[in-house]
Parts: C-alpha cells; sequence; structure tokens
C-alpha cells in the first residue's frame, strides 16, 4: 500500500493505491505526506513508480545510451533499502536518479517541494510582467529612445482554458493591426499549454488556421496507454485537491478537464486510443504572402523550457 505523498513529473503517488497495476487515484486518497516510509513501504511505493514509468513514461524509449535502464536498476536497487527512511530523503535519493537523465520534464515532488532540481541560473533579468497580477500575460509600453515599445509579456503557458488568457489574442490582433515593431518578452517562462502559443502565431502569419503555421520538421511521440491518461488524470486531481485544501473555489476548466482525461482513459481501456500517438510536423507548404512585415524581438533565457521552445519554433520561419 503506498504511503507517501510524490509527484514524478506527472507522476502521482498516494497511499490506497490498490496495485501497481492501479494508477488513477481514487478521491479518498488522502494527499498529506507521512514523516517515514518502513523498508515494506519503500518498495511498495517503488513498485508502483516503476510500473508507472514503463506504462506511461513517453521518454523511456528515446533517452539517450543507457539512461533509462541505469535509472530503472538505481531505483530497484533503491527498492531493497532494509532501514525506514524519511519522506524528504526519499524523494531526494529518487530526484538525484532522475537529473541525470537528459528530460527536464522530468521532476519529482513531495507536495509543494522540488526534490533536488538543478534549475539553471538566468542571467538577463527578469520578465516585464512579474509585477502584474495576471501572471499568465500582460503588456505595457516602455519608452527608449523617445520611442513608445509595446511589450507583450508571456510568463507562463498557463492550461488554453484558463481565464487567464482572456484579451490575450485579441490583444496580439491589435499589436499585429498597429503595424509597429513590438517585443514578446518568454524570460523565465517554464512552459505548460503550447495552444495559445501557436495561435499567437498563427495571428503573426496572417494564417486561418494554426494547422498552417510552419513547424520545423519532426516527429512528437506521445503516450496514450491508460497509464498515460491516468497520470495526466492524476495531476489535475491533485490541482483540485490543493484547491480544495486551500478553501478556494476548483474553476470549472480543471474539472472539466478532469472528466475528459478519465474518459480518455476509459476509451484506452476499452482498446478504442492507441497507445502511442505520433504526430509528424512540417509538411506545410510555407506561406508568408500575409506574415507581418515589420520585426518582432523575442527575449528569451536559458530558462525558456517545453511549451515555451514550441513557441520558439513555431515563429522561427518569421
Amino acid at each position: 500500500m503506498l504511503k507517501n505523498v510524490i509527484l514524478i513529473a506527472s507522476f502521482l503517488l498516494w497511499t490506497k493505491l490498490a496495485s501497481a497495476e492501479s494508477i488513477l487515484l481514487s478521491t479518498d486518497v488522502p494527499l498529506s505526506a507521512v514523516a517515514q516510509l518502513s523498508p515494506q513501504d519503500l518498495k511498495n511505493d517503488l513498485d508502483i513508480l516503476l510500473t508507472t514509468l514503463d506504462k506511461a513514461y513517453g521518454g523511456k524509449d528515446i533517452l539517450p545510451g543507457h539512461q533509462y535502464v541505469d535509472l530503472v536498476n538505481n531505483l530497484k536497487i533503491l527498492s531493497g533499502n532494509s532501514a525506514s527512511i524519511s519522506s524528504d530523503e526519499f524523494c531526494n535519493q529518487i530526484a538525484d536518479f532522475t537529473e541525470r537523465l537528459d528530460d527536464n520534464h522530468l521532476t519529482v515532488h513531495i507536495q509543494d517541494k522540488i526534490c533536488q532540481r538543478k534549475w539553471a541560473t538566468p542571467n538577463v533579468g527578469p520578465n516585464s510582467g512579474y509585477k502584474n497580477l495576471n501572471s499568465t500575460w500582460s503588456v505595457l509600453v516602455q519608452h527608449i529612445k523617445n520611442k513608445s515599445i509595446s511589450v507583450l509579456s508571456i510568463q507562463k503557458m498557463s492550461p488554453s482554458a484558463s481565464p487567464d488568457w482572456n484579451g490575450f489574442l485579441e490583444t496580439v490582433q491589435k499589436l499585429v493591426k498597429a503595424g509597429s515593431s513590438f517585443v514578446i518578452d518568454m524570460r523565465r517562462n517554464p512552459g505548460g499549454d503550447f495552444a495559445k502559443g501557436l495561435q499567437m502565431a498563427a495571428i503573426l502569419y496572417g494564417v486561418d488556421k494554426v494547422e498552417a503555421v510552419p513547424l520545423p520538421a519532426k516527429q512528437i511521440f506521445r503516450q496514450r496507454s491508460p497509464e498515460a491518461w491516468a497520470v495526466l488524470a492524476n495531476t489535475s486531481r491533485l490541482e483540485m485537491q490543493s484547491l480544495t485544501d486551500a478553501h478556494k473555489p476548483i474553476p470549472s476548466y480543471i474539472s472539466e478537464n478532469y472528466q475528459s482525461l478519465l474518459e480518455f482513459r476509459e476509451k484506452a481501456l476499452q482498446g478504442l486510443i492507441p497507445a502511442l500517438e505520433v504526430e509528424r510536423f512540417g509538411q506545410e507548404k510555407m506561406d508568408l504572402t500575409r506574415a507581418i512585415n515589420f520585426p518582432v524581438y523575442v527575449l528569451i533565457d536559458r530558462n525558456c523550457g517545453s511549451s515555451c521552445e514550441l513557441t520558439l519554433e513555431a515563429l522561427e520561419k518569421l
């Protein structure tokens, strides 16, 4: 029986999971950490973690060299620990192994604490929108050399259905219509949901559909197993529980997303969804006839990650 609250990337490990095959969290699972884990608790937790990695982790087949095999072997060695261990030490030990991988998406958490993460140090200043009440995006005007320059700050890629994005695409359209150079500030943007970045790119290209945005040639592989959908649903479940614990209302888009993920998991269990989805990009014909004809400057730093990087790829051909 799983005894600890550990989040590994999107892999959520909690008490009362029936077996290593049952990754989906039930609604009665407590989300508080325990102080100590016995050797048997630790082994049970790691059994579920190993099953989750095997069934739901998309990086296992593409990590270079023997990184994934080494991770699994190290976790198996750890599961043979014959002494009790604190929750914090357990989290740190797993993180020691995951930090050796070439995968910045794979992080280890216990409740709100991130264990052993080696963040890159930014060195070009903070995002210009950090003092704004909206932590997702904002727009401001900077006065430089007797010119007024609009700066569109995007601090993180919140879920596309979040009300934090209200007015964002309309603002991008106004900036394009004005026909003057502006700045997109994505410093320290860790990523998230790529949808708004892609929609912004479509506006700058002057195309009606995001499918017409010319992305670099590549393939994306996505795990779509029942376990992968369970992991995603667990992430929403954690967010909902955190809001409840803080006595805050749960936005409808979060609960709707949770139900949608449960439905996808059920379809995967019925064999209606392939376990691996492959999406190919870079086949679009490039049409820049309607694209902006003035410079747009993009500020980034080494902490621009995930969907922030995808947004940069979407803007590349401009």
